[in-house]
């Protein structure tokens, strides 16, 4: 057991005679070491020891992070990507298709296996079709709802001018109340439906009269009205009620296209 000198204080060893520090005979210089300071000393430097490890490791967790908040759970959408100049990096604008409607037409044409010079079309007006004039003065009109083609032939509404007249319609958007135009259409690889009663049939082709009254809202487009055909190549009334859909979405589609097809021809 460690041993004190009463004069300094200093730790003795039992074979010295003499305090290192300050001189004192040992013999009259004896203090014993309290009883359980060896105990206290390991449990000071058990202590030293955890708050050194404790703070080194917190000093080391401190000086590699920031003052971050806790991750949340939620998914951090990225930021937009940065230029050199610390400007966000302009968003590609989407790849327009480089054909002209003219050609977007006259390939869809192609698919039924129709070939036209397109001079005029309504093609990007309407998600359900579209009508093309060609070069030869030809109306086509295709349905893409019900999946059918059909050329059209103007009657006796459009008078001596034809396929023609059909230009002059914007001028009625000036002329309150109804108006009517009459197409025949043919109508290529036709089905036989409720419908197959009115016109005439040439095999698979149904030439089918339509008289379509319509009228022009504020704005000058065609309104479509009433829809009725009749029995017959040239009928003599047309008080046939149509009974399939896909024959009022044809005529229809057709009078909705009138405006878009006369605006092809005016940018012509």
């Amino acid at each position: 057991m460690a041993n004190f000198c009463k004069q300094c204080g200093a730790p003795l060893d039992p074979a010295m005679r003499f305090c290192p520090e300050c001189g004192t005979l040992m013999e009259e210089n004896v203090t014993p070491a309290p009883k359980g300071s060896g105990d206290a000393k390991k449990w000071i430097l058990v202590a030293l020891t955890v708050i050194l490890v404790g703070g080194g490791g917190w000093y080391l967790g401190r000086s590699g992070k920031t003052d971050a908040p806790a991750q949340s759970a939620v998914p951090i959408v990225p930021a937009s990507p940065k230029t050199s100049a610390g400007n966000s990096a302009p968003v590609a604008a989407p790849i327009e298709d480089p054909r002209s409607n003219f050609e977007k037409a006259a390939e869809e044409l192609a698919k039924y296996g129709l070939r036209y010079n397109v001079d005029a079309t309504s093609y990007g007006h309407s998600p359900d079709g579209f009508m093309v004039l060609d070069m030869e003065g030809a109306l086509v009109i295709v349905d893409r709802v019900n999946q059918q083609v059909a050329s059209i032939k103007m009657g006796k509404s459009m008078g001596p001018k034809g396929v023609n007249g059909i230009l002059d319609i914007p001028k009625q958007r000036y002329k309150p109340g109804s108006h009517v135009l009459i197409p025949q259409f043919r109508i290529y690889d036709a089905v036989r439906d409720n419908d197959a009663e009115y016109g005439t049939w040439e095999g698979t082709t149904h030439k089918f009269p339509i008289y379509c009254l319509y009228e022009f809202d504020e704005a000058g487009n065609i309104v479509p009205g009433m829809l009725t055909s009749g029995k017959g190549a040239n009928p003599s009334h047309y008080q046939g009620v149509l009974k399939e859909q896909r024959s009022v979405d044809l005529a229809n589609l057709f009078l909705t296209e009138i405006i878009p097809l006369c605006d092809s021809c005016n940018r012509r």
